[in-house]
């Protein structure tokens, strides 16, 4: 995601023509573009809603289901019973970012789900959500590129 973000500061500075160190969180909040982690998180949200309303086919039947314990002891402490993955590039798979980012995002996204009936209404309004939550004036106190607006 790191290439992607810088590429994407790039372009939202180009097409705004803005200096070359601005700040680009207030330019996406203006013209309305979301972050490329963002896009990443509405489309596993769009799965994750996809699946609450059996839109998916059948591959994905209890896919994001937590795993049962087959034992009545606890071996290792763990804070959720969801699946490990075995390596680091499995770990990017759907099956296991998924309830990542269900963990980490806002709750008030999950309880939309169930409120929402289409995925296009849903995908619009995080859309409108995250862009909303974007800053539009920089909160870092002495900010080199603020302070040097000349």
């Amino acid at each position: 995601m790191g290439r992607i973000t810088k590429l994407q500061k790039k372009a939202i500075r180009a097409m705004t023509k803005s200096k070359y160190n601005a700040h680009t969180e207030p330019l996406m909040k203006t013209h309305k573009i979301l972050k490329a982690s963002d896009v990443y998180t509405i489309a596993c949200l769009k799965i994750k809603f996809k699946y609450d309303k059996n839109l998916l086919p059948t591959y994905f039947d209890n896919m994001f289901d937590p795993v049962e314990s087959t034992h009545e002891y606890d071996l290792r402490p763990k804070d959720d019973n969801m699946p490990q993955s075995n390596t680091e590039s499995a770990s990017f798979s759907v099956r296991y970012c998924i309830p990542e980012i269900c963990k980490k995002c806002n709750a008030i996204f999950l309880e939309k789900m169930n409120e929402i009936k289409t995925v296009q209404n849903y995908s619009k309004y995080l859309k409108n959500a995250l862009v909303s939550s974007y800053t539009e004036i920089c909160i870092k106190k002495k900010c080199y590129v603020c302070t040097n607006n000349n």
